[in-house]
């Protein structure tokens, strides 16, 4: 927050913040939203976090100001993800009535267009470039192969014998010359996190041919990727997120940042 004199009088400016794919949660009596935060220095853009409680709701141009103690968030309707549907409802209730209904019904509608926008991006073959990384429940290391494509032919398959050894705690797949770099590390059954990729392979695609759920905890969220079945991994997609737990749910003073030891897998 930042503090300045304005006429002789100390005014107090609220940081603005950008949310993408967020919901609400109802914690007891209290409201907070989960989303990718953009234009805020203190994390990465797209990475997800949950914000502190909110103190007040306002609506905007085809967006909700969602006020907390110390921030400000822009959330657009177009944003929004359609998780919290019975919460979403509540919660305009309780601090839009009785504009709560229209401000519903124009979210929903714009949830609609963007469902068919959406659509459209959820195949590598719509992407000039991109990166396909490709797990089995499977096999013993479950990492299988890095895809790289571009021009929207396979420019080059890397396939990787990995070893996990007990002194091992992440796999790095690099080439600078590539221009590509991915850095991730097991923390539980089929269950990997990722560092945030780098180079020109992008977007990012993650493939499961193994017979079990593979989940992937990303600074754009967390996924869980069902066998047979391939999931772009971004700040749009939102439908494969995964239900979390918090360690103290009382305790949400700040806007934070949701860790993988808090992920329950389905």
């Amino acid at each position: 927050m930042t503090v300045f004199s304005f006429w002789g009088k100390i005014v107090d400016m609220i940081s603005v913040y950008t949310l993408k794919n967020w919901y609400f949660e109802k914690i007891k009596e209290k409201y907070r939203v989960w989303g990718n935060i953009s234009g805020n220095d203190n994390f990465q853009d797209g990475q997800w976090v949950h914000t502190s409680f909110i103190t007040k709701l306002e609506v905007g141009w085809g967006a909700l100001h969602i006020y907390t103690e110390n921030s400000e968030y822009l959330a657009k309707y177009a944003e929004h993800d359609e998780l919290d549907k019975r919460v979403l409802r509540r919660a305009l209730r309780d601090f839009l009535w009785p504009n709560d209904v229209t401000v519903f019904n124009k979210i929903e509608q714009s949830e609609q267009r963007k469902k068919e926008k959406q659509k459209k991006a959820d195949d590598p073959d719509a992407y000039r470039n991109c990166a396909i990384l490709t797990f089995s429940s499977d096999i013993l290391n479950h990492f299988v192969s890095l895809e790289l494509r571009q021009g929207k032919k396979i420019y080059k398959r890397v396939d990787y014998d990995i070893q996990r050894g007990m002194f091992e705690d992440a796999f790095v797949l690099s080439d600078p010359k590539m221009d590509y770099a991915f850095r991730f590390f097991p923390f539980g059954k089929n269950a990997y996190q990722f560092d945030e990729w780098k180079g020109k392979f992008t977007p990012v695609f993650i493939r499961n041919i193994g017979q079990e759920p593979f989940y992937a905890s990303t600074v754009y969220g967390d996924f869980v990727i069902s066998p047979n079945s391939t999931v772009l991994i971004s700040v749009r997609k939102s439908e494969e997120r995964m239900n979390t737990t918090l360690d103290d749910d009382t305790i949400t003073d700040k806007t934070n940042v949701l860790s993988h030891a808090s992920i329950h897998m389905k």
